[in-house]
């Protein structure tokens, strides 16, 4: 009986990183996160970009690398007010993308340090 709970708990462990692998490609590879990165990548209208990216949160409100890519962009144009509620949505929904969260969590420390609260973006670690 343990042998087959044991069993159990590794095959659902296995089903569920699975399943999350499975839904962070689909996240990344959504259609609208494609086309902002292909218009991003050629030097294209950035607010077009946007839009694709703010579609894609709307539609799937769970993706966390639209969130992320959206605080980002928030940021480079020195947007840093509106780059803080994607930043943190992208941090908790990123926590099984160890990379992905350790990009968000330092997006979040370039906000901190140029609000001027360079305490908090110490801080800051995955």
């Amino acid at each position: 009986m343990r042998k087959n709970n044991l069993l159990a708990i590794m095959l659902s462990f296995c089903l569920s990183t699975t399943l999350f692998a499975q839904k962070a490609e689909e996240y990344q590879n959504s259609y609208n996160v494609k086309r902002a990165l292909e218009i991003l990548q050629n030097d294209g209208d950035q607010n077009e970009a946007m839009t694709f990216l703010q579609t894609e949160v709307e539609e799937h409100p769970k993706n966390g690398y639209a969130h992320y890519m959206i605080g980002y962009m928030y940021l480079d144009h020195d947007m840093v007010g509106d780059a803080v509620q994607p930043i943190n949505r992208a941090i908790e929904l990123l926590q099984k993308d160890k990379p992905w969260l350790s990009y968000a969590y330092r997006q979040r420390a370039k906000i901190n340090v140029r609000l001027g609260n360079e305490k908090a973006a110490l801080d800051e670690r995955v």
